[in-house]
Formats: structure tokens, C-alpha cells, sequence
């Protein structure tokens, strides 16, 4: 009877054969052995799932004569091996005609997954999309129903435990993560992740037609608390209380000879809020990281970099849930050396995309960051700044702002157009006009004004860039008074 129930059920969609069975109709028991699982589609005929072991336990023959639904004490699958070919055209077609057939309740106090293998490929060309090795995972009260089957979330559940191995993931056809493995306690740990372009930074130039980062971002743990999946409206959601990234390394390439990227860059509030799915991290922290970023300009040169270590952040209010706003606070060292802070915040209550920046910066060698400044502004430069100060306000058009420095002996060189030597004599006319920082107020400050207008096809960062290189022009050829 159960191997002709099988049949009925399924086989106009997928065949299932098993070699040994076992059942106990009075406890509602039943396992199969050497399950083998594959699709009757023609396009899917390279999908398989082998399951070891498949257990069922406490069938409830109450509650499918008083309900019609489904109710199981425990379902485990062990020991599973799965192959998934996706075929993103014939799927899209699939979707569009698909309609819920089913219109029960299934619900499973304990459902396990033990020592799963899994691996998606893309149809097309057979490369890996994701995989997963040696995944333990358990759902504690597991619930699907018609009205779940076809939402974004398929399901809810009470509580979760899980281990993995090795997991990579194709993030499209530049990018992969990697994850050493997963598991969880108290806690949700993330070991070993990474986030990589998929070619290295030479031959990447050759398969792009527009500007794009070179990225390798390396955390080795990841601790995250009270994180959990739902449901939230026609959505899914994905929350967690904190999330700590220790010992963080990013390191970004930018070939500036390639063609630009003018697509419209969203600040980062708009880009959270336009996010397929909802999200809810009311703190993110980031202890002792390194971030590295350098831009090549021209040909045969070496590309500038600017370094920031000892970097420690806190991110809150990571959320399209509210409209509080999501507040960036950052410490790092400046080349290794100097102490810079820099904080901003998103106001998400409007659609103006308004935010503000603050920043300080102390003791820095101006002559620290001259392979960047030569690389990218075609000049050097020379001198301390003692302290430098700036806020700016604005939002994802135009900003304003004030600065103000105490500085000595800054001077700079401007450089030839292939930068092989100092053009002399825009040097000596940019310096007439520049303050050395012997003409200051009682403090020792020069003050200037910051504004600017957004250039939409660039980041956040160049954003503040351009607001502060717009300060700093203003304050060394300005008066250096304060505005009253």
C-alpha cells in the first residue's frame, strides 16, 4: 500500500525508489532505506537526492481523520547527497503558471537533516552556484501550510540548531563567499568567512567593459545573537540582536583606466530600504580590522593606496522595519599611524536622503598618503596636521559644512601630467596662495567652509571625499577666519 500511494503521488513528477521498508502502523512509524529521488522533467533529469535513511515517527492518524492535516512526532533524514541543476529560464516560465494544489497543514515537532551534502549548478554551463558540505540541521515545531508554501518564507519554525562544513556561493559572475564552516550554541558562529572576486585583479580588467572593484574581504569569526528567519507581511525577514565581525581585512582595487560605471549609486539608507527582503540588526560591531584601497590612474605606475588599521566600528539600527536612523561610528589609525574618526548617520524618516558626517584627524604626516595623493590628485605634499576637524550636513544631492585645521609647514608640489617630476611653476604660484599655518587665530586654527554637489554615479565615500578636499582647499587659500 505505501509503495503504491508513492506512485500515485508523485509519479508525474518525480520517481522515487528505495531499497528496504520498514513499518509499524500502530506507533505510526516508517523508514526507508537507499532513497533515490530524481525528476521526471527532461530539464531537471541531472538533479538527484540520495537519502541514506529516511525515519518518520509518531504519525497522527487522529489528526488527519479529525483535520485532514498532517502532524509527525519527528521526520530525519540522514546521510543526504544532493545534486540540483537550475535552469533560471524554464523556472521563471514554471512560476508564472503555478498554483497552490495544496491545502493542508503539515506540522513536525522535530525535523533533522544529518551529514547532508548538497550542490547547486547553473544549467547552463554546469559552474556552482552553491555548496554545501556536511550539514547538520535541526528545526524544532516545523510548520508549512498552503498560504506559507507559496511565500517567500515557506515556513516557520520554534527554535533551530545547526553545524556545516566548507559552503560556497556564487554571488553572480564576479563575486563568491566561502565559509570555512557554521554552527551554532548560544550563539550563531561564522568561521572563516570570506567574500572574494573570482578572478585576480589583472585578469578581472579583462572581464569587465566598466569600472569594478577588485574586493577580498576575510573575516575570521562572526558572532551573531538571536539571529532568526521569518516571515514579516509578503516578505521574509531576517533578524538578529548584534552581530560582531573580529579581525576584519578588506582589500579594494579600482582600475580608473577602465570606461566608468554611471549607474545611479543609492546612499546606504535607500540601499537597505530597497532590499528584497526585510532585515533588523539593531547593532553590528566591528573590532580590530584593516581595510586597504588603491586606485591605478595610469599606465606603468603604481597604483595609489590609502590604509587604515586598528579600525573599530559600530553600526546601528541595520533596519527597513523602522524609520529610526542607522548611525555609523569608526575609529582607525591612518596609515598606520594617525588617529581618525569618522561618524555619519542616515536619516531614514524622510525620502530626502538626508544625513550628516563628522570627522577628526590628529598628528598626520600629509606626506603618508603622497603615492595616493600622486596617484590620483597628481600631487605630493609635506607637512604635519596637528588636528583637523570637520562636519558636514546635506543629503543625496548637494552638502555644506566647516572645517577647521591646525597645521605646520604644509606645503605641496604639483606634479608633471605622466608625474615623473614636479611642474615648477604651478607649484610655486599654488603655494603663493596656500597658508603655511603660521596665520591662524589664539588656538592655532585655520577655519574654511565645505560645498559641494553629489555626483550620483560615486559612492558615499567619494561623496565625503569631495566634501572634505573641498574643505581643505578653502581652509589653506582662504582667510582662515571663522564665519560669524
Amino acid at each position: 500500500m505505501i509503495q503504491k500511494a508513492l506512485a500515485q503521488d508523485v509519479a508525474s513528477t518525480i520517481n522515487i525508489t528505495y531499497n528496504d521498508l520498514t513499518l509499524n502502523l500502530l506507533l505510526g512509524n516508517l523508514s526507508l532505506y537507499q532513497v533515490s529521488i530524481k525528476p521526471i522533467d527532461a530539464g531537471q533529469s541531472k538533479s538527484t537526492l540520495e537519502i541514506n535513511q529516511l525515519s518518520l515517527k509518531g504519525f497522527s492518524y487522529f489528526e488527519l481523520l479529525k483535520t485532514g492535516n498532517i502532524k509527525i512526532d519527528a521526520l530525519l533524514l540522514d546521510n543526504v547527497t544532493g545534486e540540483y541543476f537550475k535552469n533560471n529560464t524554464k523556472e521563471k516560465e514554471s512560476s508564472k503558471s503555478k498554483k497552490a494544489t495544496f491545502d493542508k497543514l503539515i506540522s513536525i515537532a522535530d525535523f533533522s537533516l544529518k551529514n547532508t551534502n548538497f550542490t547547486s549548478f547553473n544549467a547552463e554551463n554546469d559552474s556552482v552556484l552553491l555548496a554545501v558540505e556536511h550539514l547538520d540541521l535541526s528545526l524544532k515545531n516545523l510548520e508549512f501550510d498552503a498560504i506559507s508554501i507559496q511565500s517567500k518564507m515557506p515556513f516557520s519554525y520554534d527554535a533551530y540548531y545547526i553545524n556545516s562544513g566548507k559552503i560556497n556561493a556564487s554571488i553572480g559572475d564576479f563575486e563568491t563567499i566561502k565559509i570555512d564552516s557554521l554552527y551554532s550554541s548560544e550563539k550563531l558562529f561564522v568561521v572563516g568567512f570570506s567574500l572574494k572576486s573570482k578572478y585576480d585583479k589583472q585578469t578581472l580588467q579583462s572581464k569587465i567593459s566598466k569600472e569594478r572593484d577588485y574586493i577580498y574581504l576575510h573575516i575570521p569569526t562572526i558572532e551573531i545573537s538571536g539571529f532568526d528567519i521569518g516571515a514579516h507581511k509578503d516578505s521574509s525577514l531576517v533578524k538578529a540582536e548584534s552581530v560582531l565581525m573580529q579581525n576584519l581585512y578588506l582589500d579594494m582595487y579600482r582600475n580608473k583606466l577602465m570606461p566608468d560605471d554611471l549607474e545611479q549609486k543609492l546612499l546606504f539608507d535607500r540601499k537597505v530600504r530597497n532590499l528584497a527582503i526585510k532585515i533588523h540588526i539593531p547593532n553590528i560591531e566591528i573590532k580590530n580590522g584593516e581595510v586597504n584601497y588603491s586606485e591605478l590612474v595610469k599606465e606603468n605606475t603604481k597604483a595609489g593606496e590609502i590604509i587604515f588599521t586598528e579600525v573599530n566600528s559600530t553600526i546601528e539600527n541595520v533596519s527597513n522595519l523602522n524609520e529610526n536612523p542607522i548611525i555609523f561610528k569608526n575609529t582607525a589609525k591612518l596609515m598606520g599611524d594617525a588617529p581618525i574618526s569618522l561618524d555619519w548617520t542616515f536619516y531614514t524618516e524622510a525620502n530626502d536622503n538626508l544625513f550628516k558626517a563628522s570627522g577628526i584627524v590628529k598628528n598626520f604626516n600629509a606626506s603618508e598618503i603622497n603615492s595616493f595623493m600622486s596617484s590620483n590628485l597628481r600631487a605630493t605634499s609635506s607637512g604635519t596636521i596637528q588636528e583637523l576637524y570637520f562636519t558636514i550636513s546635506g543629503d543625496a544631492y548637494a552638502s555644506t559644512g566647516d572645517i577647521k585645521m591646525k597645521y605646520e609647514d604644509f606645503k605641496f608640489q604639483v606634479l608633471n601630467k605622466d608625474r615623473s617630476g614636479v611642474n615648477k611653476i604651478l607649484t610655486a604660484v599654488g603655494n603663493i596662495f596656500t597658508n603655511d599655518g603660521s596665520n591662524a587665530d589664539e588656538n592655532g586654527y585655520r577655519y574654511g567652509t565645505i560645498e559641494t554637489e553629489r555626483d550620483d554615479t560615486k559612492s558615499f565615500f567619494n561623496y565625503v571625499w569631495k566634501n572634505v578636499s573641498d574643505g581643505l582647499v578653502s581652509t589653506l587659500t582662504g582667510n582662515g577666519e571663522k564665519e560669524k
